[in-house]
């Protein structure tokens, strides 16, 4: 017997101004989180954050902080939003996933 599954894709708009920092906006991404019930794909837009040189260990701090925001709230989902750096001359898409699991599975 074959199962379907549905996936429902979220977009959150966030209206700055270009005046924001990257720590409010993953304040923003925890607040979008806790309306959000069993969503399967939050879609952020592009230069969600903003860098002036993005190095590895920036990135990999970026995806370790959403990945703890989605398991302190334990979330299940994936979130796709885009990094600007270098005013906006170098562009980055991310998706993160936490890949949580179910007690059965």
């Amino acid at each position: 017997m074959q199962m379907e599954h549905q996936i429902i894709v979220v977009t959150a708009l966030i209206e700055s101004n270009d005046n924001f920092s990257n720590q409010t906006r993953l304040k923003q991404l925890n607040e979008v989180l806790k309306n959000l019930d069993e969503n399967n794909l939050l879609i952020l837009p592009g230069g969600f954050l903003n860098f002036t040189k993005l190095t590895k260990m920036e990135l990999e701090e970026v995806e370790v902080c959403v990945k703890d925001i989605l398991k302190q709230q334990k979330k299940n989902l994936v979130v796709c939003f885009g990094i600007d750096a270098a005013q906006g001359k170098d562009q980055f898409g991310l998706a993160i996933w936490p890949a949580l699991r179910n007690k059965s599975g």
